[in-house]
């Protein structure tokens, strides 16, 4: 593997660059851009090998961190600060 996944937009080492990302783990960044393909928590929890709680659990961090009240107001305020690939 190259060190860069097409899938998820940053380094294998963690953000490029902290501030940039809002202080978003590389976990929170998988789940936000797979909420992001359309994926359900429990597809998410599936893909990444996670239980459905701690799955949950990193979708209510991504709520506080980006200051959104539902999943897809998070995807749209990542996808406008330039976090994650826009979403059409």
């Amino acid at each position: 593997m190259s060190g860069q996944d097409s899938a998820f937009p940053y380094s294998s080492k963690g953000p490029l660059d902290a501030d940039l990302h809002l202080g978003l783990t590389k976990r929170e960044l998988e789940v936000l851009t797979l909420l992001a393909e359309g994926f359900s928590v429990q597809q998410i929890s599936r893909r990444l090998g996670l239980s459905v709680h701690t799955t949950r659990g990193y979708v209510k961090t991504l709520l506080v961190k980006l200051e959104a009240h539902s999943q897809l107001e998070a995807v749209l305020v990542a996808a406008r600060r330039g976090l994650i690939a826009s979403v059409s």
